[in-house]
């Protein structure tokens, strides 16, 4: 869907996670992290690995939600939390 909405950004969202998911699981199962290809949509064309593409992407992902988590905050939207995977180890870790 293009719908601009908090629904339709949800639907997006779950349909990106998921061909994500599908994604890293074939390199995964394939060996391909070191594999490399080409990006003819940059000009000039890129060679990137697959290791490093899914690098990126977490990087820039997990940088854009903090800006916008930063942005909410100032705005006076409270509750937010980072959900940090360290945080949630520690939390979580048997006894």
């Amino acid at each position: 869907s293009n719908e601009v909405s908090v629904a339709g950004l949800r639907e997006s969202l779950s349909k990106s996670h998921i061909e994500l998911k599908d994604n890293i699981d074939s390199y995964e199962r394939e060996k391909m992290w070191d594999m490399t290809f080409v990006d003819s949509d940059c000009d000039p064309p890129v060679v990137f690995s697959y290791g490093g593409w899914i690098g990126h992407v977490l990087v820039f992902l997990n940088h854009r939600r903090i800006a916008c988590m930063m942005a909410l905050s100032q705005i006076g939207v409270t509750g937010l939390a980072f959900f940090d995977p360290v945080d949630f180890s520690a939390r979580n870790k048997p006894a």
